[in-house]
């Protein structure tokens, strides 16, 4: 199965996430924006995975991530983590340290054997990122 391919931008001039079209196979247009100068855009690809609540995840995205592992202590583990795209894996990093790989997360039928819920993105919540220090 081959994963969706879907874009969303961040418009650096207006301070707002734009929707992207993919025209062709590398031509993005961004559809309430001008593309004039792209380096006023930062482009975010999708992940082809969604959250707890059914929330597409994109890479940029600020996503908790609650782990229920530990059977004896019945505690849960829960920690944010930003999603990265990094040497062509799809990773979860926090303060640039690796927090793991995404898909290490989900079975085999892309269910998540952990909880997930996007809770922001570092470029409209910054304040997240701060949170976490």
């Amino acid at each position: 199965m081959q994963r969706e391919l879907k874009f969303r931008a961040w418009d650096k001039q207006n301070k707002s996430m734009e929707e992207v079209e993919l025209l062709g196979d590398e031509v993005l247009r961004i559809k309430h924006a001008e593309w004039e100068n792209r380096e006023d855009f930062e482009v975010m690809q999708y992940t082809g995975l969604k959250d707890k609540k059914g929330v597409e995840i994109y890479e940029g995205d600020i996503i908790e991530i609650v782990n229920n592992l530990n059977e004896v202590t019945k505690k849960t583990n829960t920690h944010n983590a930003i999603v990265k795209y990094k040497e062509g894996s799809l990773v979860a990093t926090w303060q640039d340290e690796f927090v793991g790989e995404i898909f290490n997360y989900f079975n085999s039928y892309n269910t998540p054997i952990v909880t997930f819920e996007v809770i922001g993105n570092i470029y409209e919540n910054p304040r997240l990122l701060k949170e976490g220090e």
